[in-house]
């Protein structure tokens, strides 16, 4: 193939930077797009450079990965790359489209150390090396136009208008008009680039808005560098969960309000999406010892000010500031703080900036996010032992560090007792913070201490009823009880307060399924793939479960194959078993059997999941030894109570008995109760 009929796409990218650009490869090829990606192009006996030099001369386009990691290398085979990219691009003519910079993090184009060629092409920007529909559309595009195929006018994508082909002048155009200062900056958020247009027919729109409803956007860095980001942004949240606080007021997650960072999309755009009557926004800049912050009070439906102020204070004091900014929004929305608020104490400005550090590698859910967090964390406790933030935090870490190590089969003895413990202390010091309760909630629940988990999620959401992540916790607390009804209201009202949260939607969907409501199961699915452009196992896989029971096989068919691709692709949580029932159910019994057997072979032989997946096989017999002897974990369970997968396992003689050895028989009994209840009541 000569390089002009070449429509391959080149991604360069640092080591460092492999996972990021593993996911966008995945997506890109999802697509349609061809990608050379060089951990699954370059195999043994390739003359690697060769073949490296050989596919940039001969790509259609040529995508390098710009993050700090990249910054922090002066030096590096990807270097190379990028400086032959650049040396071919002067023997093409200002019309063709090549270079395709991403930056997968907020470092600038003016200060990264890239060929000066690719300043003067646009970059696009993306969260945590994730990728979107939107950055696919634009390859695609630009891939047409290369070759002559597209049309050489701009196109809209996703309601934007992107350049199908640019001139140097132009781009650089385009890169000045990029570079003024934006409302919403980039950040490591879960929900990363969003199609509109497309999540428009699922969200809160289609209800009506109540009418004390309230998001806090992520306030704008007036400080210019990623520390300050990081401030800024944990300004905002903390804001959102004080105002979470106020009775009567509907106050939306920190997923959904931050998906907007980075995007030019219009405050009332972002009202109608997330289905609420009022927008928050402001600035912060910190300087030396002093935090000003301007925050604004916007009513959607008109876009008019309500309310507006600047508060210049000293950093310890930002507690308060806060409260007084939660205060005066209440106040014009006539409505008042509720009695958990309290006066703040002074705060250690260092402890208090490493926290906000904290929380924010938290929300990226990753394992290096975990351990940052948890080094933030305590380097604040370290200057101040007694910040009940800080412990607050490290009990969130601990708590969902450890769920995600049960879900993948890891013993967590140690993780669960560090969040206990963490949780305790912060109380200790302010008992009016709702995160420690939940945290200690979801640790109760992971060790099957139900009545001590619901006293605790319940504390949580009277301190905070709009703390998304309660609601959602204690849904997978109701499910394994039996109470199923109730646990499927919790995730409605966590969707409703956090409609973009990705792992809540999954939840959802699944728990849906459980009581056999596939269409709507499959809609929230749809909603999460609006925004998840790359491969997310337990996405996919319990969409191929929920196609497959609407008759959609070969739907499904090919959905799961895509969760069964790569098998070393995290998190997994307890999904492979809906892949396996599904390849089974199509009639490729080899191919699910070749697959359940590479999942076993790289599990634990202590790894609670072996039970769900061996039932979803059809190795009953297997699956009900393995069950007696590891009990899965609890967020399991609703897949052995309810789900068609386990229908074998529980029609075994010896099913009931082995619930009963596991104290698990009477929550079985209500859950099967309680499921014969809804489907009579949907007759």
């Amino acid at each position: 193939m000569s390089a002009a009929e070449n429509q391959a796409v080149f991604l360069s990218y640092a080591s460092q930077d492999a996972a990021a650009a593993r996911r966008i490869c995945e997506a890109l090829r999802a697509a349609g797009v061809e990608v050379w990606f060089d951990q699954s192009e370059l195999v043994g006996g390739d003359a690697w450079d060769a073949k490296i030099r050989k596919q940039i001369k001969e790509c259609a386009l040529f995508v390098p990965v710009i993050s700090a990691n990249t910054q922090a290398r002066l030096e590096g085979y990807f270097r190379l790359e990028w400086k032959l990219a650049a040396q071919r691009t002067h023997t093409m003519a200002d019309a063709k489209p090549f270079l395709v910079p991403l930056c997968i993090d907020d470092t600038r184009d003016t200060e990264a150390h890239v060929p000066e060629e690719f300043r003067a092409v646009q970059w696009t920007r993306l969260a945590s090396g994730d990728t979107g529909a939107r950055f696919c559309t634009r390859v695609q595009n630009l891939l047409a136009d290369s070759s002559g195929t597209g049309s050489p006018t701009a196109r809209a994508v996703m309601g934007t208008e992107v350049p199908a082909t640019s001139t140097p002048r132009a781009r650089r155009e385009d890169n000045r008009a990029t570079r003024k200062p934006r409302r919403w900056s980039l950040a490591g958020a879960a929900v990363v680039v969003l199609g509109l247009a497309a999540l428009a027919i699922f969200l809160p729109g289609r209800k009506q808005v109540p009418e004390k409803s309230i998001a806090v956007l992520p306030f704008e860095n007036l400080g210019g560098d990623r520390e300050n980001e990081i401030f800024s942004d944990g300004v905002s949240d903390e804001l959102l969960n004080v105002l979470g606080k106020v009775p009567g007021l509907l106050v939306k997650g920190r997923q959904s309000s931050f998906a907007f960072k980075g995007r030019n999309v219009p405050e009332d755009e972002i009202a109608r999406t997330l289905g609420v009557g009022y927008i928050v926004n402001g600035t912060v800049q910190r300087s030396g010892s002093q935090v000003r912050i301007l925050a604004r009070l916007n009513r959607a439906a008109d876009g008019n000010q309500i309310w507006s102020e600047g508060f210049t204070e000293e950093a310890k004091d930002i507690f308060s500031v806060q409260d007084r900014i939660a205060g005066l929004i209440a106040q014009n929305l006539q409505l008042k703080l509720g009695a958990a608020a309290k006066p703040k104490r002074a705060v250690n400005p260092e402890a208090h900036r490493l926290t906000l550090e904290g929380r924010h590698f938290w929300t990226l859910r990753t394992d290096e996010g975990f351990q940052r967090a948890e080094s933030a964390y305590l380097k604040a406790l370290e200057i101040d032992p007694d910040f009940a933030e800080a412990h607050a935090g490290l009990a969130d870490v601990w708590a969902v560090r450890g769920w995600y190590d049960v879900l993948a089969g890891i013993d967590v003895t140690s993780h669960f007792a560090r969040a206990r413990e963490q949780a305790q202390l912060a109380l200790r010091i302010d008992d009016t913070l709702a995160g420690p309760w939940a945290a200690l909630g979801a640790v109760n629940y992971n060790e099957w201490m139900f009545v001590e988990a619901e006293r605790a999620f319940q504390n949580a959401l009277r301190l905070n009823p709009n703390y998304s992540y309660a609601h959602h916790w204690r849904a997978h607390l109701l499910m394994v009880q039996g109470r199923l009804d109730e646990a499927l209201r919790e995730l409605d009202t966590a969707t409703r307060l956090d409609p973009l949260s990705l792992a809540t939607l999954v939840i959802y969907a699944s728990q849906l399924q459980y009581a056999g409501r596939y269409a709507e199961a499959l809609e929230m699915c749809d909603r999460a793939a609006a925004f998840t452009p790359y491969v997310f196992v337990p996405l996919q896989a319990t969409r191929a479960y929920g196609l497959l029971m609407l008759g959609r096989r070969n739907e499904a068919l090919t959905t799961a194959r895509l969760a069964a691709r790569d098998i070393t692709v995290k998190p997994r949580w307890w999904n492979d078993a809906l892949v396996v029932f599904v390849l089974r159910a199509c009639g490729q019994s080899a191919e699910a059997e070749e697959l359940t057997n590479r999942l076993l072979s790289g599990m634990d032989a202590n790894n609670r999941g072996r039970a769900t997946l061996l039932a979803a096989a059809g190795r009953t017999e297997e699956a009900l030894a393995e069950f007696a002897r590891l009990k899965p974990g609890a967020s399991a369970m609703g897949v052995v109570y309810y789900s068609e997968i386990c229908e074998s396992l529980r029609k075994h003689p010896r099913f009931l008995d082995t619930l009963a050895k596991l104290d698990s028989l009477a929550d079985y009994h209500v859950a099967q109760a309680t499921l014969a209840r809804m489907k009579g009541a949907r007759k």
